[in-house]
């Protein structure tokens, strides 16, 4: 007698063999690796663009004030007939409106959120130093205008995710000219 032995054609067959799992599991592994990566270099990117974009809305508030102040400026030069401002005491920014170029303005510190931070503030850790300065401007007292170029320089300190820990300073300079 002899023995029945079953052909691979009339068995069907179920399920996976080990290595066919083992190579899936791998080739997920491989997958969900890239995938944190990506996750890493993501959040990192979106920190970096929050913090260039406060970075751009504090220089571009600290112009807005400077263009205030000139505002002032302007309407008394236009209210007197010398064509020359009352006062600027006490003025952040521009200082004397006498067209000539201002030094290095003191640095300005703010928190994450772009708020600034009080000197006496111990607790709060600052990430952006703003500092600006005016070139040589133009004052022209036969028409009462004056124009100032301003600029504002903001400095802060990001990470770098190929660099790991280590932090690499960067900056956004932004400039406009301003009435005085």
């Amino acid at each position: 007698m002899t023995a029945f032995i079953p052909s691979p054609r009339t068995r069907a067959q179920r399920g996976f063999t080990m290595v066919e799992l083992l190579m899936a599991m791998a080739i997920f592994a491989v997958g969900m690796l890239g995938l944190a990566a990506l996750q890493v270099v993501s959040i990192s990117q979106g920190t970096g663009g929050r913090l260039r974009g406060t970075a751009a809305f504090l220089a571009h508030s600290v112009l807005d004030r400077a263009a205030s102040e000139g505002q002032v400026t302007a309407a008394e030069r236009q209210a007197n007939t010398n064509g020359l401002p009352n006062t600027t005491t006490g003025w952040a920014f521009l200082g004397a409106a006498d067209g000539a170029a201002k030094a290095d303005g003191a640095a300005q510190v703010f928190d994450i959120n772009g708020r600034p931070i009080d000197a006496a503030d111990k607790v709060t850790p600052p990430v952006f130093t703003a500092t600006w300065f005016s070139r040589a401007g133009t004052v022209n007292v036969g028409t009462r205008t004056a124009l100032q170029e301003f600029v504002v320089n903001v400095t802060w300190k990001e990470a770098d995710p190929k660099k790991g820990t280590a932090l690499d300073t960067k900056a956004i300079s932004v400039s406009r000219y301003v009435r005085i």
